[in-house]
């Protein structure tokens, strides 16, 4: 339940922005109580960090999937990432939590020896 939850919060934040994000719109996401939600992160912020964390990860892990083909494939693959990523809303919803407060600034990004980022 808990994956679902962070699931439904990235989604959310991509569907609606953070200025629209409510703890009850993710329970709903996520088909269970609100108090669901409270019970496995203690705080919103300590959702939203989570998920900022989650969006950063797997943006890296993507754009390093992606060139690990050979040749112009690798372009051609690193080129399909962040298309995938507006189409999503993942890509709004990292740049959401980039224009935030500090702690989900700096949760979104970009780890310290990261490549591709």
């Amino acid at each position: 339940m808990k994956d679902a939850i962070l699931s439904a919060a990235i989604e959310v934040v991509a569907l609606h922005g953070l200025n629209n994000w409510t703890v009850e719109e993710v329970a709903n996401r996520a088909r269970c109580a609100k108090g669901l939600v409270n019970y496995h992160y203690r705080s919103k912020q300590e959702l939203l960090t989570q998920a900022a964390q989650t969006i950063r990860d797997d943006r890296s892990a993507r754009r390093l999937s992606a060139v690990q083909a050979h040749g112009t494939q690798s372009l051609d693959r690193l080129w399909e990432v962040p298309k995938l990523e507006v189409e999503s809303g993942w890509y709004a919803a990292w740049l959401s939590f980039l224009a935030s407060d500090e702690l989900l600034r700096s949760a979104a990004s970009t780890q310290r020896g990261s490549a591709l980022a």
